[in-house]
């Protein structure tokens, strides 16, 4: 394995999406950012001309033609731009204008094909450019009458002033693209900072980052029960057949190993709270319980009451009384699982663990059940999982995707591989994907089983031919 390995392939698309959803307000302020930055570089750094123009058209003297008016057109503005352009003309315009300097231009431009001349004016300011371009239409036939005497000039239009904007686009496009600039740099430092979380977000990166085995990927399930807070179960109705199987593999791999070395307790443990372990453990002693009797699931984190301390009307429940702690044994008869677990808070468990008591009593349970699937506390926050992986069982690893950081996973599987557990592997839990649509032909990469099977809708417990039937496909495996 690859620990340092981080890659745009190793980045799920729904994670990305995801943290870009959450960090929206984020994303909004640098877009507004962008939008103030470019307004004011438009302001600054681009500052806008004015001008005006008048047009003369020209006629020559000596004939009426069109050819000739255009001949003649050209060459007064050829001349015209000269003239103008001189230091005595210059001169003689400012000061009929009443202006000191003038830093803008003047150009004189025949319209082609016609006798009409434009003559433009520039500057800084717009009441620059219009005494300049007044003190030319009133000053044409003094400047003009002695170097044109072949043509007639006139005044075809009044000066009109207009303003010159410097800026490469318009102004709410340049500030619209600034806004998505600076949107797209957020972006991309979200991006960056999921590359530096190094988290799991996909079967790739599992398998380059993580120093173990990937048993499965089970994907996201939503909870169609329309009960928040509760957990999602194989039993309930609207469990997806997708997800059914994935738990069903899961299964296969407990039996194997347990028809392999004879392994019949099976951790299951975390590094973190909230990365699903007590629902997939809960979910595998189901499978196991459909197909097979004697199945204990033990509810092994006594800092907190038992998620179970509510018990159903199917409930048959036995109490066993210590003298510092108090077990409760319940057959559900609806699953046909068993359930162990402590009613009330532990305040310090680790006495309970160091003293062996609790692994004497499991070892009491092997031989009553076939199979004894724990549910331990989390790797980072407590002991208490260590402890037990010194029990002669099996363990098993739930990382969540996109949630702990991988050299802190690694961390952990080198914690278990410690023990005296045999460390079996990890399951990436709640896999979300942005189109889950192309993934039904690599359907067993991702806990899928069968691939494009999930199109046949949701199932609750087997039915009876059909639980049947998977039960002996089950023991074909």
């Amino acid at each position: 394995m690859n620990n340092n390995k981080s890659s745009l392939s190793n980045l799920e698309p729904w994670c990305v999406v995801s943290r870009i959803l959450r960090n929206f307000w984020m994303v909004l302020l640098a877009a507004f950012i962008g939008v103030m930055a470019a307004a004011i570089l438009a302001r600054t750094q681009f500052t806008d001309q004015y001008g005006a123009r008048i047009t003369f058209v020209v006629m020559s003297r000596s004939s009426s033609s069109t050819a000739q008016d255009s001949s003649a057109a050209n060459s007064v503005a050829s001349t015209f731009s000269e003239l103008l352009g001189s230091n005595f003309m210059r001169r003689k315009i400012l000061d009929h204008a009443g202006l000191d300097s003038f830093s803008g231009t003047i150009r004189a431009v025949n319209e082609q094909n016609t006798n009409l001349i434009t003559v433009s004016v520039t500057a800084d300011t717009a009441r620059e450019a219009f005494l300049v371009i007044n003190s030319i239409a009133l000053n044409y036939n003094e400047l003009t009458q002695y170097l044109f005497s072949g043509a007639v000039i006139s005044v075809l239009t009044a000066p009109i002033n207009y303003t010159i904007s410097t800026l490469p686009m318009s102004r709410f496009r340049m500030e619209l693209l600034g806004g998505v600039a600076g949107a797209a740099l957020l972006i991309l430092f979200l991006i960056y900072d999921m590359l530096r979380d190094d988290t799991i977000q996909n079967s790739q990166a599992a398998r380059d980052k993580l120093d173990a085995k990937l048993l499965l990927a089970i994907m996201h399930e939503k909870n169609r029960s329309g009960k928040k807070g509760r957990p999602l179960l194989l039993t309930e109705p609207t469990v997806s057949f997708a997800f059914a199987e994935s738990v069903h593999r899961l299964r296969s791999r407990i039996e194997r190993e347990k028809t392999a070395e004879g392994t019949s307790i099976f951790l299951l443990t975390s590094v973190m709270e909230h990365e699903g372990k007590s629902t997939l453990t809960e979910n595998l002693a189901l499978s196991l319980a459909q197909k097979h009797n004697a199945v204990l699931l033990v509810d092994s984190d006594f800092r907190k009451p038992s998620r179970f301390r509510d018990k159903a009307k199917d409930w048959k429940v036995q109490e066993y009384d210590y003298k510092d702690f108090k077990l409760c044994c319940a057959h559900v008869k609806s699953t046909n699982l068993y359930v162990l677990y402590c009613p009330t808070m532990i305040k310090d468990p680790s006495k309970l663990l160091a003293s062996g008591r609790f692994a004497r009593l499991l070892a009491q349970l092997r031989d009553s059940f076939n199979y004894v699937i724990v549910d331990t506390p989390p790797l980072e926050l407590f002991a208490d999982a260590e402890m037990l992986a010194d029990l002669d069982a099996a363990s098993i690893l739930v990382v969540r995707q996109d949630l702990v950081p991988a050299p802190v996973i690694n961390d952990a599987i080198d914690t278990l591989r410690q023990r005296k557990a045999r460390f079996l592997g990890c399951v990436l839990n709640d896999v979300h994907v942005l189109m889950p649509s192309l993934l039904a032909p690599y359907g067993s990469e991702y806990g899928y089983g069968y691939g494009g099977y999930g199109k046949y809708g949701k199932y609750g417990a087997y039915g009876k031919y059909e639980q049947a039937a998977r039960e002996d496909k089950g023991g074909q495996e």
